[in-house]
């Protein structure tokens, strides 16, 4: 409501939370951030995209990263950007994206360490070193009482 009277639409906000944190834009607006967020979910805007925003632009420059990977990211921001009230959620495949790249990152740091490939290749895994001819569980948990 504040913002309608001064003019400020949607399209006014979009474009600021393409370009600014949404602390900057409600310095610029005049406003706190709790009157920005309320209205920002009047007129339908569920999260304010300049995070995301980024994070995706920060994504192209990652060397650990296909080309065929950079490329689909770079649509996906195109598309982002011309209709960012249109993607409610950011996509599965760039969620699994980050995770690989944080891992890259990780491992970089870490020298490599605490990682499951440092395992033995030929060991059986962890669920086939138990022994499934034990008597040990044969018997129930628990035994209801017969009063019940």
């Amino acid at each position: 409501m504040i913002l309608k009277r001064r003019g400020i639409g949607i399209d006014d906000l979009t474009t600021l939370a393409m370009m600014h944190p949404i602390e900057e834009a409600a310095k610029k607006l005049g406003v706190g951030t709790t009157v920005l967020k309320a209205e920002c979910r009047r007129q339908k805007m569920k999260l304010w995209p300049y995070r995301t925003l980024e994070a995706t632009r920060a994504m192209l420059n990652e060397p650990n990263i296909s080309l065929a990977e950079q490329l689909r990211v770079d649509a996906h921001l195109r598309l982002f950007e011309k209709d960012p009230l249109g993607t409610e959620a950011t996509p599965p495949w760039i969620l699994g994206l980050r995770s690989k790249i944080y891992r890259g990152r990780y491992k970089k740091r870490h020298g490599g360490r605490f990682t499951s490939s440092n395992a033995d290749p030929a060991a059986p895994p962890w669920y086939l070193l138990t022994d499934v001819n034990s008597t040990e569980f044969d018997e129930p948990f628990f035994e209801l009482s017969k009063n019940v």
